[in-house]
């Protein structure tokens, strides 16, 4: 969708929307819309000269989308947004939840051999599923239908919800944690053992574990260890 506007944003109508807003907030404003460009000869300044205003916004707009294009196409490869559109489809709140299109798409993007999956029962098994949550749930939301339906009845399906747990959440949930190691485990604390240390990364990434733990018995068994000096 994103990049559906940027590509509508280039378009000649865009840009002369653009242009006409501009132009109607600068004369509120008593603002001159008004773009020059510096002029350079081979050593010095020159001056200045105006610049059309229709063609500088148009060759920056152009930039600036085609920019921010490539870098949506770096982090966003087609190949994950078909994951990410196929997970969709297996989220009971999302209004596309068990749709067989995506499903198949997620298939094929991972492979039939690879997941074990049969398409041609998945699709039927789907419908299956569905039909027997109609008749559970009467036509409500089908959110918590599992619990009410036996798992080892619809292996295929379930292959599936297995691969969405497998997943990571989020590229920026694993550079927190990146940085939370690099925050931990600093030149001060580079003895520190695996355990400990994700013990503690567990618990900085995780501030809200912090407030069910006692910090004076934290303390008192801290104090009860072996030491050279006395706390206490």
């Amino acid at each position: 969708m994103t990049r559906k506007l940027l590509e509508q944003l280039k378009s000649d109508e865009s840009l002369s929307s653009i242009i006409d807003d501009a132009t109607v907030v600068s004369e509120k404003c008593s603002i001159p819309l008004n773009v020059t460009s510096p002029v350079y000869s081979i050593r010095s300044h020159l001056g200045t000269t105006e610049v059309n205003v229709k063609s500088f916004t148009r060759d920056f707009t152009t930039k600036i989308c085609n920019k921010i294009l490539d870098e949506m196409l770096l982090r966003f490869p087609p190949e994950s947004m078909t994951v990410l559109i196929g997970i969709d489809s297996l989220n009971p709140k999302s209004t596309r939840c068990l749709e067989e299109k995506l499903l198949l798409h997620l298939v094929d993007h991972y492979g039939e051999n690879t997941l074990q999956i049969n398409k041609i029962l998945l699709v039927f098994k789907v419908r299956k599923y569905k039909l027997a949550c109609e008749v559970a749930n009467e036509g409500n939301d089908e959110s918590g239908i599992v619990v009410n339906l036996n798992p080892s009845h619809y292996p295929n399906l379930m292959q599936l919800f297995h691969l969405k747990r497998s997943l990571p959440v989020s590229s920026a949930e694993a550079e927190r944690s990146f940085s939370t190691i690099k925050r931990v485990k600093s030149r001060l604390q580079n003895r520190l053992t695996d355990e400990r240390l994700a013990e503690l990364c567990l618990l900085s990434s995780e501030r809200d574990l912090t407030k069910k733990l006692n910090i004076k018995r934290i303390i008192d068994i801290f104090n009860d260890k072996p030491r050279r000096v006395a706390l206490r």
